[in-house]
C-alpha cells in the first residue's frame, strides 16, 4: 500500500511542476512584448530541458534505489534459508547417528540375555507338570 501512496504522490507532484511551469509561461507570452517573448521562451525551454532532464535522472536514481534494496532483501532471505537449511542437516546427520548408535547398543545388550517369556513359559510348563503329578496323572 505505500508504495501505491508514495507513486500517487509522485504523480502528482509532476502534475503540479508542469501546471506551475506552462500556466505562468503561457500567461507572460501572451501578454509580454516581442522582445521580451523571444528570450522568455529561450528561457522557458532551457527551464522546462532542465526539468525533463532532472525528472529522468530521478527516475532512474529512484529505480536503481528500488532494485538494489531489493537485491538487498533478497540476498539476506538467501542467507537466512542457506542458514536454515544447514541447522536442518545438521539435525538430520545428528538423528541419523543416534539412530545408528541406539541400533548398536540394542544389539549388543541383546547378546546372551534370554527372552523373558521363554523363562515364563518354562515355569508355567514345570508348574503343569507339578500339578498333574500331585494329581496322581502322571507317574
Amino acid at each position: 500500500m505505500d508504495a501505491q501512496n508514495n507513486k500517487n504522490l509522485n504523480l502528482f507532484i509532476s502534475l503540479v511542476t508542469l501546471l506551475s511551469l506552462f500556466v505562468p509561461f503561457i500567461l507572460f507570452v501572451l501578454n509580454a512584448s516581442e522582445e521580451i517573448k523571444v528570450q522568455s521562451i529561450i528561457i522557458f525551454g532551457i527551464i522546462a530541458i532542465a526539468s525533463i532532464i532532472s525528472s529522468v535522472i530521478y527516475f532512474f536514481y529512484q529505480s536503481y534505489r528500488n532494485i538494489s534494496l531489493g537485491l538487498e532483501n533478497n540476498k539476506k532471505e538467501m542467507l537466512e534459508i542457506k542458514r536454515s537449511l544447514n541447522y536442518k542437516e545438521l539435525f538430520n546427520n545428528m538423528d541419523v547417528r543416534i539412530k545408528v548408535l541406539e541400533k548398536l547398543l540394542d544389539r549388543k545388550s541383546k547378546k546372551g540375555q534370554i527372552d523373558p517369556r521363554i523363562i515364563w513359559i518354562i515355569v508355567m510348563l514345570i508348574l503343569l507338570y507339578l500339578f498333574l503329578k500331585s494329581m496322581g496323572i502322571l507317574p
